[in-house]
């Protein structure tokens, strides 16, 4: 898979995240802070993991920076990256 979908699955899942904790961090009962506040960390947690194992060159296995901007081409090899289905 093309890693700038795989970097885009990562920013969809993560900045979710942040915002059920920021949600959360308004609410007036505790209960709902920290169940927020848990639910938004394993969001964020799931997301930079599968950022680590997902955003990779997929001719040298290189793992390529997490930014929002995309990447063209690999640092390493220097195959396109945006061609990649």
């Amino acid at each position: 898979m093309n890693p700038n979908k795989n970097r885009l699955i990562m920013y969809l899942i993560m900045f979710p995240g942040f915002g059920i904790m920021g949600f959360g961090s308004c609410s007036e009962y505790a209960l709902d802070r920290w169940v927020c506040w848990i639910i938004g960390i394993i969001m964020v947690i799931v997301a930079f993991i599968w950022g680590v194992k997902k955003i990779r060159c997929p001719y040298c296995n290189l793992l390529l920076n997490m930014k929002i901007t995309y990447s063209m081409k690999c640092p390493r090899c220097q195959a396109r990256l945006d061609n990649i289905k």
